[in-house]
């Protein structure tokens, strides 16, 4: 009876875990401009991200995660290899484009409510946070994102950046580490969640 009690408790508490956490994908920044304009960027540091945003697109999408693609304000459109990847499925309706005006995504009260808006109607709770410049945009919205109460995953190779190398992480600059976790590479992200039954 101890053992059967035991195994409940047991799988319970590894269900809850796995509904604590539901997720919606954010890429920031990736737009032509910067690439053009920044040239401290090593191409292969730019060709890495890339691969990695494919694979994390192609997964989100797997796993029916909303997407949201974040652009900064007349910085021109995002890259159309990364775009078209959201894109490719038309019937994909778990995709949004928000434009800042700021570093920060949640700096702007307008764009903090149309962000939870559309992350409300998944009853999205966490952040998988990619893109661009790793010290800037990415770690501000990172500690926006734990400000608003949002739970917020990344890894190393989701993110870059053009004034540093290697770049300053998220979890360099803010951490908390019930809030934050930045694994080492993608794929150990990947299987943190297929362990939590995402």
């Amino acid at each position: 009876m101890k053992i059967f009690l035991l195994s409940v408790v047991f799988f319970l508490s590894e269900l809850s875990f796995a509904q604590i956490y539901k997720p919606a994908v954010f890429i920031i920044d990736m737009q032509i401009s910067f690439f053009e304009s920044e040239r401290n960027i090593e191409s292969k540091e730019l060709l890495d991200l890339n691969l990695s945003l494919y694979k994390l697109i192609n997964w989100a999408q797997e796993n029916s995660l909303p997407i949201i693609i974040v652009e900064y304000e007349n910085s021109g459109p995002t890259s159309p290899s990364i775009e078209g990847m959201v894109l490719k499925n038309n019937n994909y309706e778990k995709y949004t484009t928000i434009i800042k005006k700021d570093n920060g995504l949640f700096y702007e009260i307008d764009k903090t409510k149309e962000v939870k808006n559309f992350l409300d109607k998944y009853s999205v709770n966490s952040l998988i946070v990619s893109g661009i410049n790793a010290h800037a945009c990415v770690s501000e919205t990172v500690v926006g994102a734990i400000n608003n109460d949002y739970f917020v995953f990344t890894s190393r190779d989701l993110i870059a950046a053009f004034n540093y190398h290697p770049p300053i992480y998220p979890t360099t600059l803010y951490f908390e580490d019930d809030k934050l976790m930045q694994f080492d590479h993608l794929k150990d992200l990947f299987s943190y969640f297929k362990k939590k039954r995402l």
